[in-house]
């Protein structure tokens, strides 16, 4: 008998959504090292945590809706697969480390402009 399963989702800041992609990358190097039934556990373990976020909440006070899932979807027990996966994760973690800390500093870039007579 199958028993229909609810996902649950919550909503974190940057810092907690950050630690669940390292833990989920930790998970995914772990399975990567690992054979057999403890790989195949170890990348369903990294695609349920994947689950576990629904959105984040900006610095800003916004929410941004977040689906991870595509990050491991259809990811194989295979080395090249994994690697993917990880490389995926990888991107993600720059892409959330960046949330905040913009590389342009207004202030500077007003004051620059200002300079040149713009």
């Amino acid at each position: 008998m199958l028993v229909p399963q609810v996902a649950f989702a919550d909503t974190v800041g940057v810092s907690q959504y950050r630690q669940r992609l390292d833990s989920v990358r930790r998970t995914l190097v772990s399975a990567r090292g690992s054979t057999g039934s403890v790989r195949v556990s170890l990348l369903g373990d990294a695609q349920a945590a994947l689950r576990g976020t629904s959105a984040v909440t900006l610095p800003s006070g916004e929410t941004l809706a977040i689906d991870d899932r595509s990050l491991v979807a259809g990811v194989e027990a295979t080395d090249g697969s994994l690697d993917a996966a990880i490389a995926r994760v990888n991107t993600r973690i720059a892409l959330v480390s960046r949330i905040g800390a913009p590389e342009v500093d207004p202030a500077r870039a007003d004051a620059r402009l200002r300079e040149v007579g713009v």
